[in-house]
């Protein structure tokens, strides 16, 4: 939900880094655009006035786009916290760092992430839920659990 007019999805992540303190702002379209943020290719945005100031009455030292599925609304600090995509859409948005945490054999082929299997998402869903038992963070391992549940269950 957009953090600045509360009543449409969000589409633009933003995470602000505020006197060694992480913010994360969420906007829908209109609100981008009537902010006037503009992303510089560095990734930084680079306009001292805008929403974010405003609705966080400090000054931003930093600002970056996060990247998110669109289908499902997975972002990548998300990925890249959890290890899990949130469907079949996210291997596309994500497959560079999908690649980077997961090597894959040398048969892979650069057509996009299709060409993972049942069993190696499997595989990858049973790693990260013994990971999140032994670092007793049970609430993550039940969310891996449902969605391998969900999985296997799509599939038969």
């Amino acid at each position: 939900v957009c953090t600045a007019c509360s009543k449409k999805r969000a589409v633009y992540h933003l995470v602000s880094l505020h006197k060694n303190e992480l913010v994360e702002t969420h906007l829908c379209e209109e609100c981008y655009k009537s902010s006037g943020l503009s992303l510089a290719k560095s990734g930084s945005v680079n306009n001292s006035n805008s929403i974010l100031d405003a609705l966080l009455g400090k000054d931003i030292e930093k600002e970056i786009q996060e990247k998110y599925c669109q289908r499902c609304g997975t972002s990548l600090v998300e990925f890249r916290h959890s290890g899990v995509v949130g469907c079949s859409n996210c291997y596309n948005v994500f497959k560079d760092e999908i690649r980077k945490k997961y090597p894959f054999r040398e048969n892979y082929k650069d057509s996009g992430l299709k060409t993972i299997d049942d069993l190696q998402y499997i595989k990858m869903l049973n790693d990260e839920l013994k990971k999140a038992l032994k670092d007793e963070q049970y609430e993550r391992a039940a969310e891996i659990r449902d969605k391998l549940r969900k999985y296997t269950e799509q599939r038969e």
